[in-house]
């Protein structure tokens, strides 16, 4: 395992001499900020040994980190700042970046002096200083950010470095940037995403003045020495395993071990050293402030003005060389040059506001760990961004001049949440948390018209961006054209109905004053309806794009860090569906409540318009680690919700209409059909065979009141259609004789309801073949008729009614009792009492139905009686 040893006495004095000469290299400077000398005396060395048994050459693949280590001097008139490190290459890989080694740093303020370069190849030792090659690069890796710092890279090339060749090298930095105003603050860390077997931190600190030290998820204590006025922090550590960062962590949260250094005590102590450089300066800007003055009246006003003035008409370019990393320019420089970076356009934006007599003050945040403020030591280092906090009317508003294509009154402007700011005129670290709640929303309407063209769907869609919304939006329209939007968002939409065409152009509405923007966009969809080969159904399907957008599935939910998730995020779909005639929906509400979210989804269907919302709110911008799991099924299930549809069957199919199809009958219900029309029919020959004795009347005959004639001509009528509309109405059961659609029925319905079409089947032959007996009976005069035509008559009521109630029971929403359906109850039943009366009452019937099967009919005289004294008896005819 590879050991750390500081060298003292005379052997350490011996190692640095060896070093030097065999180093070559005399101290000499160069014009561009770097040059090679041996150790600072104030250092203490750390020799490296027996790597053979490195735990970092064990675990990794490519180069193992043997070393860090890095030591402050802070007592000295120029703070320095030594570095030293050894990595070995592990295999070719490794080879390309143990050969390269880079050093930044600003030259305004800061030289670099190189140490030693040395290669340790099979226990020997190499000075390379003579051989690398140095190169200085303009570093500016923030110019896409509209940012230059003036910092350079020295980039130094190793030759001939093999596997199993261990770099070692170390340099100084002297120099510190003026505008810390010798302030000092480091975090010192502890672990990274690879294993090192030696970490060494040694701070030299002055007696008279504090430090604050602060641990993060390690307990390594310093040990401490103290020579005259100068303390000796030293910290060391053994071997440190790799620590790997999940995906998605939110920035503030460092998983690392960290200790945390700062000579400042108190937040306050950082206000005191930052407001000299934020000085609102309202002289230098007058014209500007008189202009803005007459151009406005109210302080609101005024106020949105300014803001408007720093953001669009100052842009944003920071030349940040040397103090200017953290001290802005002038408030009249930056007018004249019309461009800043974020510390200038704050200054600039508080200078106006200040001249326009609203209190104001810049406000210091860290866009990434502003949650962690609290819990750190106080330090300028620990903020990376410039903002403005106005106070009115007993409001205060964070504004951030940087922000282009803003809009809205203080109402309805979206206000920037980093947790917490150092107000710079209050000395305080302020919370800037804030209800966030319906001021940041996204909200989709959609409508589609499946009803209109059997053909083609209309289908548009209402977008409303509030908030940081819109002014995201508003960004998106000033790089694109409405030609280029349209093409994206047809191109969005064709993900989802692959035939959409472009109806209308896209529309653009832009509310500034309550911060929203309103985009229509209107399309048609020819052929909209699905198919499926594998089944008789067409479909079409509708998912909440904005929410499915917007939040995905979860794939690691094992995780040791948090889990970010965006917030805040109001997100409302609702899609307006009118659709074919006769549809049925069934309602529908579903919630999930997540500690991180709410999701609610309703369906509704009222006259023919089927209604889809959805909505979204989340809660909080992080998921701890240990509910990952429970938040990724909620998530899930929310998903699993994000989808709707709706089918019918395939009009090819022309469900209801029967065509003979010797390869598609329903062969169980026709050889039942052929069953049932075997039995109805042997009813039929029964009823035919009843024979009962003519009902005797006491009165003589009255040829006016025997025969079909009179009122009984309506029943004859009856008879005769009743046969043709039992047909029809078997013939609009005819379509169960396919199997294709019998398919449909039993995919659709319960075996209940199947039951009931089979009994339905059944009694439309049975009552068929029965009116044809009742014709014959009719016709024939037989006795039998009034008795059966009653009994017929009756039967069919009950049967009709019980349909009725069987079909409501068990066939669900489709097959309801409608008001139609209630009224030929009630005719049918006044119908059957009407007619059911006058065949038990009618002198008529009496007299017309006499005949027998059997035997010839009496003579009416023989049931003629000659009591004269009989009641008279009323009759209908």
């Amino acid at each position: 395992m590879t050991r750390l040893r500081q060298s003292s006495g005379i052997m350490g004095i011996f190692m640095l001499g060896l070093i030097w000469i065999t180093q070559s290299v005399q101290a000499q400077t160069s014009e561009n900020g770097y040059q090679f000398s041996p150790e600072p005396a104030w250092v203490t060395p750390i020799i490296l040994n027996d790597v053979a048994e490195s735990v970092a050459t064990a675990q990794s693949k490519e180069q193992a980190y043997l070393l860090v280590d890095r030591q402050y001097n802070a007592t000295l008139a120029t703070p320095a700042s030594y570095h030293h490190f050894a990595i070995k290459a592990l295999n070719p890989a490794g080879i390309e970046d143990v050969s390269k080694i880079e050093i930044e740093f600003d030259p305004s303020y800061e030289s670099i002096h190189i140490n030693r370069i040395l290669i340790h190849r099979n226990g020997q030792t190499e000075n390379r200083a003579q051989r690398a090659r140095f190169h200085l690069f303009q570093t500016e890796d923030e110019v896409e950010y509209q940012l230059y710092n003036g910092d350079k890279t020295l980039n130094i090339l190793l030759d001939d470095v093999r596997v199993g060749d261990i770099v070692e090298y170390s340099y100084t930095a002297v120099g510190t940037n003026p505008v810390y105003a010798g302030h000092f603050s480091r975090a010192l860390s502890f672990a990274w995403s690879v294993p090192v077997d030696n970490v060494s931190y040694r701070i030299l600190w002055p007696t008279q003045r504090p430090l604050q030290i602060k641990n993060h998820l390690t307990e390594l204590e310093y040990q401490l020495k103290q020579r005259g006025n100068t303390l000796d922090y030293q910290w060391q550590s053994g071997p440190t395993e790799s620590i790997s960062n999940d995906d998605d962590a939110p920035d503030w949260f460092n998983p690392y071990a960290t200790i945390y250094v700062s000579d400042m005590q108190s937040w306050a102590q950082v206000a005191d050293w930052a407001k000299p450089l934020y000085q609102a300066q309202p002289g230098s800007v007058q014209t500007q402030i008189d202009l803005l003055a007459e151009q406005n009246t109210g302080a609101a006003n005024r106020l949105l003005a300014a803001l408007r003035f720093t953001q669009e008409e100052i842009r944003y370019l920071g030349i940040e060389l040397g103090a200017n990393s953290h001290q802005p320019h002038s408030p009249a420089q930056v007018l004249q040059q019309r461009y800043g970076d974020c510390k200038d356009k704050s200054l600039l934006l508080v200078s106006l506001l200040k001249g326009l007599d609203i209190d104001a003050s810049v406000a210091l945040v860290n866009t990434e760990n502003g949650r962690n403020l609290p819990d750190l030591p106080p330090s300028p280092l620990k903020f990376d961004h410039a903002i403005v906090r106005a106070q009115l009317n007993g409001k205060s508003y964070w504004l951030d001049p940087t922000r282009k294509y803003q809009a809205g009154d203080l109402a309805h402007i979206y206000q920037p949440n980093f947790d917490f700011a150092l107000v710079v005129n209050d000395g305080e670290l302020m919370s800037m948390a804030r209800d966030e709640k319906g001021k940041n929303n996204k909200r989709v309407e959609e409508f589609f018209d499946l009803q209109s063209n059997p053909d083609e769907a209309r289908y548009e869609i209402v977008t409303r961006y509030q908030g940081y919304f819109a002014d995201n939006y508003r960004r998106q329209l000033s790089k694109n054209t409405l030609e280029d939007l349209q093409k994206d968002y047809l191109d969005f939409t064709r993900g989802y109905y692959p035939s959409a065409q472009v109806h209308r152009d896209i529309q653009v509405f832009d509310d500034k004053n309550d911060n929203q923007i309103t985009v229509k966009e209107f399309y048609t969809i020819p052929s909209f309806w699905q198919k499926d080969d594998t089944s008789d159904y067409v479909y079409l399907e509708f998912v909440p794009f904005l929410i499915s957008d917007h939040l995905q599935s979860i794939e690691n939910t094992e995780r040791k860090s948090p889990l970010d998730v965006q917030y805040p995020m109001h997100l409302t779909q609702t899609s307006r569906i009118l659709t074919p005639k006769d549809s049925s929906f069934e309602t529908y509400h579903q919630e999930i409540q997540d500690a991180a979210f709410n999701y609610s989804s309703d369906v509704t269907f009222s006259n023919d318009i089927l209604v889809l919302e959805y909505r979204f709110d989340s809660l909080t911008n992080t998921v701890e680690a240990g509910r990952v799991a429970e938040y990724a099924e909620n998530i899930e299930s929310m998903l699993d919700d994000n989808y709707f549809q709706i089918e019918m069957i395939d009009p090819a199919l022309h469900f209801g209409e029967y065509k003979f199809d010797k390869d598609d009958l329903n062969w169980p219900l026709v050889m039942f059909s052929l069953l049932s029309l075997s039995m109805a029919t042997w009813l039929a020959i029964k009823i035919t065979h009843y024979d009962p004795p003519a009902r005797q009347t006491n009165t003589k005959p009255d040829e006016a009141k025997s025969g079909i004639g009179g009122w009984l001509i309506l029943p004859m009528l009856g008879l005769l259609i009743a046969p043709l509309s039992q047909l029809l109405s078997i013939q609009q059961l005819m379509y169960l004789m396919s199997a294709r659609q019998w398919a449909i029925v039993a995919y659709e319905y319960s075996g209940q309801l199947q039951a009931v079409l089979y009994s339905e089947v059944f009694m439309n032959i049975f009552f068929f073949t029965c009116l044809l007996a009742l014709l014959w009976l009719f016709f024939k005069k037989r006795s039998s008729l009034p008795h059966s035509y009653i009994a017929f008559t009756a039967l069919y009521l009950l049967v009709f009614a019980v349909d009725l109630y069987l079909l409501e029971m068990v066939g669900g929403e489709d097959w309801a009792v409608t008001q139609e359906d209630q009224i030929a109850l009630i005719a049918e039943t006044i119908t059957a009492v009407v007619w059911i009366s006058y065949f038990l009452l009618s002198q008529r019937v009496r007299g017309t139905f006499v005949n027998r099967r059997r035997t010839k009919a009496l003579a009416v005289d023989d049931n003629y009686t000659s009591d004269t004294n009989a009641p008279e008896t009323s009759s209908l005819n």
